[in-house]
């Protein structure tokens, strides 16, 4: 599961890359100017340890806004059981610059459907369409130059730098064996500078934490310059403030005409978030629509088996659990 769409290929926790010349019939696109945006990032590292806020610029999404459609998708692991399947008549379509939020409990098949929205995963029956066409008539790299996958763990095997890592966002651009040029090279710094993370750079990834290098591989996706980026599980590992940093980020990002899709278990960062909200229960697509509207408290109190309550404080709305006697 631990790969990165726009590497030539991140498999079981190996970067693997190709061998045989070939450049999946793409050219590499002209080099455009970048379009960016403003973000205040994090925060910067001064030389003194301490911290100081630092505005940046994002590496803008290139292309056209980005359609999936899921019909009546299933999917069964090759070990399960006859008859068992971890998704069931999943339908729904979805458009950038959405954010689309999926909700649920573990084991529900969340990562599952994320894996078949990339490709990775063949579903049983039913389709997935992207911009219309199915997704299967599209080489690895032409999905990478509209969507960037981030998974919910990667084990690294070598100790590339950081830097190298996110420069491995670059690869849907690059032919094979091709080095990345300047504007390559830029687009990186912008990435590492707008998640503050410039001074690990040259740091083995590795070496640093587990949070650090959820960091790296959001800069990552943000390098590849996509239409979509999909999310699983993105705040795992991330501290208190990271969390909301995160969300800072894709609401940015949201703003800048780029769509998430993201699995989390955090009711009340969708709740922030806003936008569409698909409630995942047993392989099965409970409820879909905006997320105001699907998260109630009886759906959420079915979904997690447990006493749930929202409750409004000043302008905004949370998802408290258990008792509030």
């Amino acid at each position: 599961m631990a790969r990165i769409a726009g590497a030539d290929g991140w498999r079981d926790g190996r970067m693997t890359r190709r061998t045989d010349g070939a450049t999946d019939g793409c050219r590499r696109p002209t080099r455009m100017p970048l379009r960016a945006f403003s973000l205040k990032a994090p925060q910067a590292r001064a030389t003194n340890g301490t911290y100081s806020p630092k505005t940046c610029t994002v590496p803008a999404h290139k292309g056209h806004a980005v359609k999936l459609t899921l019909k009546h998708l299933a999917y069964a692991y090759p070990t399960s059981r006859a008859g068992k399947n971890v998704l069931q008549d999943v339908s729904f379509t979805y458009e950038t610059p959405d954010i689309l939020s999926i909700l649920g409990p573990n084991g529900t098949g969340k990562s599952t459907l994320l894996q078949c929205i990339m490709g990775f995963f063949k579903p049983h029956t039913g389709s997935i369409l992207l911009d219309d066409k199915p997704l299967h008539t599209y080489t690895q790299k032409e999905i990478a130059r509209r969507i960037a996958y981030i998974p919910q763990d990667h084990t690294p095997a070598f100790s590339y730098s950081v830097e190298d890592v996110v420069s491995m966002g670059r690869t849907p651009y690059l032919k094979a064996w091709e080095m990345p040029e300047h504007t390559d090279k830029t687009i990186v710094h912008e990435a590492l500078a707008c998640l503050g993370i410039e001074h690990l750079s040259t740091q083995p990834y590795t070496a640093i934490s587990g949070g650090e290098r959820r960091l790296v591989l959001i800069a990552a996706a943000l390098a590849q310059q996509p239409q979509l980026i999909v999310f699983d599980e993105p705040c795992a590992n991330l501290d208190f403030g990271n969390q909301y940093k995160f969300s800072q980020l894709v609401e940015r990002l949201h703003s800048n005409g780029c769509g998430v899709i993201m699995t989390t278990h955090y009711p009340n960062q969708v709740l922030d978030l806003g936008g569409l909200c698909a409630l995942l229960h047993g392989g099965v697509i409970q409820s879909f629509g905006q997320a105001h509207d699907v998260m109630t408290e009886q759906a959420l109190c079915n979904m997690y088996g447990i006493e749930i309550h929202l409750r409004r404080i000043d302008n905004r709305l949370v998802c408290i659990p258990g008792s509030l006697a």
